[in-house]
């Protein structure tokens, strides 16, 4: 299932190689040709840039780890300024011969779906989205998820252990699938580790502006908030400058580890590996395993998720967050 054409675009290759060494082999010019057959992966970007210190940047870097490990990779990515790109890129890179497409974000998924109908030959995967329940999956398509509730949870453990106020925070973009399923789980996480622990919650509608992530975070913090999870994009790095002007408020990142962009403030992040997940499928896809159709989950169970581990974390703190995954 799924794998009928992907066969039909490798015969061409097939086909297209074979007539290379035909002439090669009917020729006097010894000059060596190189036909090695490369799988050609390209990524549509969501808004807010391949260096976003989060979602497109986590799924870029792991195509660049496909390209590194397997030889016969090739990775590119088309960046969108707004949701009227996500089409026309998907279309160029359809153009560029692209052996399978990967639309990042749940923002990019109706135009992944309208094109996997158009073009159902060609190989799509969509990060962070899927079609409702009931409606089927296209053979061409790969819908790739992650449980954000749970790498919220481990850090809401590691915020209603660390609070010296009982009151934590968490700022989201806006209010979808692939965002509030961390608030719920940081809330749990939270209230499981401290009790009394009061957890506020703001959306600020957006993922690139770092202003209105900066005035949620100001919000926060007159609210006696010292620990404040950013699930906002580009909003990061607002909320990062709030935190650092404030005294004592230390923060927890998203998607990728952060705490190298303020290491002396941000404690944890909840880590959702799509450029693992990314990875995965491009290898899926070029040993012919793709099977598109069906969704793949990625969890705590197989390295999807997690937390990260910084010298703001005790031992206890840690052996306690671990063993809460461990059950």
């Amino acid at each position: 299932k799924g794998g009928f054409y992907m066969k039909l675009k490798r015969l061409s290759k097939i086909l297209l190689l074979a007539s290379i060494l035909s002439l090669m082999i009917g020729c006097a010019n010894t000059e060596k040709v190189d036909v090695e057959e490369k799988y050609k992966v390209g990524l549509v970007l969501s808004v807010g840039g391949v260096n976003d210190e989060s979602f497109n940047q986590s799924a870029w870097e792991g195509a660049l780890r496909a390209e590194e490990e397997y030889e016969n990779v090739e990775v590119t990515y088309l960046e969108s300024n707004g949701e009227a790109d996500y089409t026309p890129n998907i279309e160029t890179l359809i153009d560029m011969d692209m052996d399978l497409i990967v639309g990042v974000g749940f923002q990019v998924a109706d135009s992944v779906k309208e094109a996997a109908e158009t073009y159902p030959n060609q190989a799509f995967a969509m990060i962070d989205s899927s079609y409702d329940k009931g409606e089927e999956i296209p053979n061409n398509v790969r819908p790739i998820l992650f449980n954000e509730e749970q790498a919220g949870y481990l850090t809401g453990l590691i915020a209603g252990k660390m609070t010296k106020t009982n009151t934590v925070a968490w700022i989201g973009g806006f209010d979808i699938p692939s965002c509030t399923p961390f608030y719920t789980g940081y809330e749990k996480g939270a209230k499981e580790a401290n009790p009394n622990v009061k957890v506020l919650k703001q959306y600020i509608n957006s993922f690139t502006d770092a202003a209105k992530g900066k005035v949620a975070a100001q919000q926060m913090i007159k609210e006696d908030s010292d620990v404040i999870f950013m699930a906002t994009g580009g909003g990061n790095t607002g909320i990062i400058e709030a935190i650092k002007e404030a005294n004592g408020v230390k923060g927890i990142g998203v998607d990728m580890p952060m705490s190298y962009l303020a290491k002396d403030y941000i404690i944890t992040s909840a880590l959702k590996n799509v450029g693992e997940g990314l990875k995965l499928t491009i290898k899926d896809y070029i040993e012919g395993n793709f099977n598109g159709g069906n969704e793949v989950k990625y969890d705590l169970s197989n390295g999807g998720v997690g937390y990260e581990v910084t010298d703001h974390l005790s031992e206890d703190l840690i052996k306690y967050v671990d063993s809460k995954i461990n059950k």
